[in-house]
């Protein structure tokens, strides 16, 4: 479910999981709707996120049904910077030695780079 998107309009078709729900405007016989293309920034954002029932519940106003636009681009940026440094953060621990590797040992093992 970390990576399940729930788009509708009804309350009741994510009763059960409204961590994953995104709520979207009805639309009935309106061919100038344009509600789904507004979400794809806010979908293609959270198709990045590792659990988006940790973001979608930050940003998503329950008792009027609506995405808080705003909101979401603040709380979307602060999750994705954070992976990233966790990301980092876990690279570092991995492989100590690649961020303070000592350039003459890098030349050695590659001799070819400097031939040109």
């Amino acid at each position: 479910m970390k990576d399940v998107i729930i788009v509708d309009n009804s309350p009741n078709a994510y009763f059960f999981h409204p961590e994953n729900a995104v709520p979207i405007l009805s639309w009935y016989d309106d061919p100038d709707d344009r509600c789904l293309f507004e979400l794809i920034p806010l979908l293609e954002a959270l198709s990045h996120v590792d659990d988006v029932r940790s973001c979608i519940p930050k940003f998503v106003k329950r008792d009027v049904a609506l995405v808080d636009f705003p909101k979401a681009a603040w709380v979307l940026n602060d999750t994705l910077r954070r992976q990233l440094a966790d990301k980092q953060a876990k690279e570092e621990q991995q492989n100590p030695t690649a961020q303070g590797a000592d350039p003459s040992k890098q030349a050695a093992l590659s001799p070819t780079q400097n031939e040109n």
